[in-house]
C-alpha cells in the first residue's frame, strides 16, 4: 500500500465540477473498472454522430505576437530580499514522505513560517537532535504524518516526548492521516502525545487555521511564564530589601 488515498476523492471532485460523474464496477478477484463520463455541448458538435467523411479540423486564425514585456531580465532569486521581520516567523517542522502533501503544507505556511521538511521519522529526529545541540532555533510546531517507511508517526511522536520536549506547550505535535477510522486513529495519536489531529484529505487554510491557534496559545503560555518568572525575582528582590532592612534596625 502506497499513497494516501487521495486520487480517488480528488477525481471525484473534479467530475463534479465539470458536472460529470465517476462510476465504478468491482467484481472481487477480478479487479475494479472506474469510468468517467462528462457532458457534451452540442453547439461545438460533439454531440453529433458523423458517418460520412471525416471533417477537416478547422486552422485557427493566426494571432499577432504578444506584446514585449517590459522587463525581460531574468529575475535573480538570491538577490531578492528577505521577508521582514524574518527572526520572528515561526518554524513548523513538516514531516510526510509525500512530497505532493510538502507542498500543499508549504503554500499554506510559507508566508509566515519557516518551512523544515522532514521526508520520515529518521530524518525529523536528526533535525531536533542537531537544533538542540546546536543551541539552534527548535520547530514551533510539529505537522506528522502517521504512515511512513520506517518509523510511524506514532513512534516518532513518542520519541519526541521522551527525548526533546514533554509539554504540549513547549513542542505542539499535529498528526495528520488518512488512516481510517479517523476517531480511532485520533485517540491513538493524542495517547502518544499528539496535541491535535487533523485526518486526511485536509484543506490548506484549516492547518493554516490549526497553527495559528497553536502558535497564539503557545506565546500565551511563553508570555505566562515569563510574567511568573518576574513576579518571582520581585518577591525575591522585596523579601531582600526586608531582610536588609530588619538587620539594619537590630544592628541600631
Amino acid at each position: 500500500f502506497q499513497g494516501i488515498g487521495l486520487g480517488l476523492a480528488v477525481c471525484t471532485d473534479i467530475c463534479e465540477l465539470h458536472g460529470g460523474e465517476l462510476r465504478l464496477a468491482s467484481q472481487l478477484g477480478h479487479g475494479s473498472t472506474f469510468t468517467i463520463s462528462f457532458p457534451c455541448d452540442e453547439s461545438l458538435g460533439y454531440g453529433e454522430v458523423h458517418t460520412g467523411a471525416l471533417m477537416e479540423p478547422a486552422v485557427p486564425e493566426a494571432s499577432p505576437p504578444p506584446a514585449p514585456a517590459r522587463s525581460a531580465a531574468p529575475v535573480d532569486q538570491d538577490s531578492v530580499p528577505p521577508p521582514e521581520n524574518t527572526a520572528e516567523r515561526a518554524l513548523v517542522l513538516s514531516v510526510d514522505d509525500d512530497p505532493v502533501n510538502q507542498e500543499v503544507v508549504k503554500g499554506a505556511l510559507s508566508a509566515y513560517c519557516d518551512i523544515h521538511c522532514a521526508m520520515d521519522g529518521v530524518q525529523a529526529l536528526r533535525f531536533l537532535r542537531e537544533q538542540g545541540a546546536a543551541k539552534k532555533k527548535m520547530p514551533d510546531v510539529v505537522l506528522l504524518d502517521i504512515q511512513m517507511p520506517g518509523m510511524d508517526g506514532f513512534e516518532v511522536c513518542q520519541e519526541i516526548r521522551k527525548g526533546f520536549a514533554a509539554a504540549h506547550a513547549n513542542l505542539p505535535i499535529i498528526m495528520l492521516s488518512a488512516r481510517a477510522p479517523a476517531d480511532e486513529t485520533a485517540i491513538q495519536g493524542y495517547n502518544s502525545g499528539a496535541t491535535d489531529f487533523v485526518p486526511k484529505p485536509f484543506s490548506a487554510e484549516v492547518i493554516r487555521r490549526k497553527v495559528e491557534v497553536i502558535l497564539s496559545i503557545s506565546k500565551r503560555a511563553a508570555l505566562g511564564s515569563s510574567m511568573n518568572l518576574i513576579m518571582e525575582k520581585a518577591e525575591e528582590r522585596v523579601k531582600m530589601a526586608k531582610d536588609a532592612a530588619a538587620a539594619t534596625s537590630n544592628d541600631k
